[in-house]
C-alpha cells in the first residue's frame, strides 16, 4: 500500500498533465485564423504600415497600445499560415515556465526542480481543465495576445519582483527591475482588467508593507508609480472616446459594483468544483513541507490569514469590474479566462498562508492527507470523464467515435480517422487554395458544416457584406466573399462536439 502510495504522489500529476498538454499541442496545428480581428489587424499593417496602424488604432479606437503592437506584428502580415499554429505552442510554454518561475521564487528556491515543475504542471492542468473558454485562452490569435500573453507578463512580472527582494547584488537588482518595469507596462497596455488588477494588488501590498514596516518601500513606490502612468496612457487614449460611443448607456456605479461583487462570488463558487479542491487536499502535505523549509527573512507566506483573504476578494472583484464598466455584465470569456488564473493563484497562495499559519499547532495533516491520495488522484482522473470540460473537448475534436470503436475492435478499416479538427484543417487549407485561385471579386467558398470549438472562434456569416467577410476578401485580395449556395443539405451550425 505503501508504494502504491508513493507511486502515485511521484508520478499522478506528470501523468495527468502529460494527458492535458499533449492534446493541446496536436490541436495547435489544426488552428486557423479566425474571420474577423485576425485578419483585421493584418489588413491594417499590410495597407498602411505598422506605426501608422498603431496611431490609428490609438486615436482611433483603444487604447491598449502593447496589445495592438503585439497583434499588428503577426504572422499573417506576412502571409505565413503555419507560424499562426505555432503561437499556441509558443504560449502554452511560456505559461508553464511563468508559473515555474513563480513558484521557485514564491517559495525561495526551496524545492527541487521536480518538485517545482510537479507544482507548475499542476497549475497549468487546473487552468486549462477549467478555463473559461480554451479557444479565446490558447488558439484564437487577437484574443491570446490581449489576454493570455498580459497574464503571462504579470506572472514574470510577480516572480522577478519577488527576486529582487532576494537578490544583495546592486546590478543584478537594477536590471531585474528594469525588466519588472517593461513587464508591468506591457501588461498594463494590453487590456484593462490586468491594468485593475495590477493597480489594485500593487496598492495593496504597498499599503500592507508601509503598516507592517512603517516605512514607505520605494521599489513598491517606483513601480507604483509606473503603473498608474501607464494606466493613464492607456485610459486617456482618444480611442475610447470613440470607442464609448457605440456603449451609448452611462454606467451604473452602484450597480456595476453589485454585478462585480455578485458575479465574482457566484464565478468562485464555481471555479472551486472539481477538481480543484481535490487538488488542494493533494497539496497541504507539500504545504506543510514548504512551511517548514522556508526562513522567516524569505518568508513571503507569513501574513495574516484574514488579510490574504481580503486581499484576494478585492482582487478577484476588481477584476470583472472593468467589464461591469464597459458592458453591463462580468465580460466575454477572454475575461473570466484571466479571473479564473488570477484566483487560482490567489486561492494557493492562501492555502499555503493558512497552512504556515496553523503550521505551529504541529497537527499531523501529512499523515491524514497521505493516506488518501490515491482515492484522491482517482477521484480527479474520475471527474475528467464525468464533467463538461476543456480536456473532454479536446480530446473530442481530435478522437471519434468511429476511430475508437475501430481501434477497439482491432478493425482500422472501419475506423473514422478523421477527427472534427482534422476535417476543419483541410477545408480551411482548400478555402484558402480556393480564394487565391478565384478570378471573380466575389468569391464563393464552401461552408463548414462542423466547427470544432475547442480552436474555433469565429466564420464568416451568410451576409457578404458582413465586416467578417469583408475583412478575409481584403487579406485574399477580393471585393467580397460569401458561401456557395447548398441546397441538398441543411447546414449543421454551431453544432458543437463533446
Amino acid at each position: 500500500m505503501n508504494n502504491l502510495v508513493e507511486f502515485i504522489k511521484k508520478n499522478f500529476i506528470i501523468f495527468l498533465s502529460g494527458m492535458t498538454i499533449i492534446p493541446l499541442l496536436i490541436l495547435s496545428f489544426f488552428a486557423h485564423p479566425a474571420a474577423g480581428d485576425d485578419y483585421f489587424y493584418s489588413n491594417a499593417v499590410i495597407q498602411n504600415g505598422f506605426w501608422e496602424t498603431q496611431r490609428d488604432l490609438y486615436y482611433g479606437w483603444q487604447g491598449r497600445f502593447f496589445a495592438s503592437a503585439l497583434c499588428s506584428a503577426n504572422p499573417l502580415v506576412f502571409g505565413w499560415f503555419f507560424g499562426y499554429k505555432l503561437l499556441p505552442p509558443a504560449l502554452i510554454f511560456l505559461l508553464l515556465h511563468s508559473f515555474y518561475l513563480l513558484i521557485s521564487e514564491i517559495t525561495a528556491k526551496s524545492l527541487s526542480v521536480k518538485t517545482t515543475w510537479t507544482l507548475a504542471l499542476a497549475l497549468f492542468f487546473l487552468y486549462v481543465v477549467n478555463m473559461p473558454s480554451l479557444c479565446e485562452g490558447i488558439y484564437w490569435m487577437v484574443g491570446t495576445l490581449t489576454y493570455q500573453a498580459p497574464n503571462i507578463f504579470t506572472v514574470y512580472f510577480f516572480a522577478l519582483l519577488m527576486r529582487v527582494y532576494r537578490t544583495e547584488e546592486i546590478y543584478k537588482r537594477r536590471i531585474f527591475v528594469f525588466i519588472s518595469s517593461c513587464l508591468l507596462i506591457a501588461a498594463i497596455g494590453s487590456n484593462e482588467t490586468i491594468m485593475l488588477i495590477l493597480l489594485v494588488s500593487l496598492s495593496l501590498i504597498f499599503v500592507y508593507r508601509f503598516l507592517m514596516n512603517r516605512k514607505i518601500d520605494a521599489l513598491l513606490g517606483l513601480l507604483l508609480g509606473i503603473a498608474i502612468i501607464a494606466s493613464c496612457v492607456v485610459i486617456f487614449a482618444p480611442g475610447n472616446t470613440v470607442r464609448a460611443a457605440f456603449v451609448p448607456n452611462q454606467p451604473d456605479l452602484i450597480r456595476v459594483i453589485s454585478v462585480s461583487t455578485l458575479g465574482s462570488v457566484s464565478m468562485m463558487v464555481e471555479w472551486l468544483g472539481s477538481p480543484v479542491l481535490l487538488l488542494t487536499m493533494m497539496f497541504i502535505p507539500l504545504g506543510l513541507r514548504i512551511s517548514n523549509q522556508l526562513k522567516k527573512a524569505e518568508n513571503h507566506f507569513a501574513i495574516h490569514p484574514l488579510i490574504s483573504i481580503c486581499m484576494l476578494l478585492i482582487v478577484t472583484v476588481s477584476t470583472f469590474f472593468p467589464a461591469a464598466w464597459a458592458r453591463g455584465n462580468l465580460g466575454p470569456p477572454r475575461v473570466l479566462n484571466v479571473g479564473y488564473l488570477f484566483f487560482l493563484l490567489g486561492w494557493f497562495f492562501n492555502i499555503e498562508v493558512i497552512i504556515h499559519y496553523f503550521n505551529r499547532v504541529e497537527f499531523k495533516l501529512d499523515k491524514l492527507f497521505g493516506c488518501v491520495y490515491p482515492i484522491l488522484g482517482l477521484a480527479v482522473f474520475c471527474s475528467l470523464f464525468l464533467q463538461h470540460n476543456n480536456i473532454r473537448l479536446a480530446y473530442s475534436n481530435l478522437v471519434t467515435k468511429k476511430m475508437i470503436k475501430g481501434i477497439i475492435s482491432l478493425e482500422p478499416r472501419k475506423a473514422d480517422l478523421q477527427g472534427a479538427a482534422y476535417v476543419y484543417d483541410m477545408k480551411m487549407w482548400k478555402r484558402y487554395k480556393a480564394l487565391q485561385q478565384c478570378q471573380d471579386d466575389i468569391c464563393e467558398v464552401e461552408k463548414l458544416k462542423n466547427y470544432p470549438y475547442a480552436i474555433f472562434f469565429e466564420d464568416i456569416e451568410e451576409d457578404e457584406k458582413d465586416w467578417r467577410n469583408m475583412t478575409v476578401a481584403s487579406y485574399f485580395n477580393k471585393k467580397g466573399i460569401k458561401f456557395k449556395k447548398d441546397f441538398n443539405t441543411l447546414p449543421e451550425k454551431n453544432q458543437r462536439v463533446y
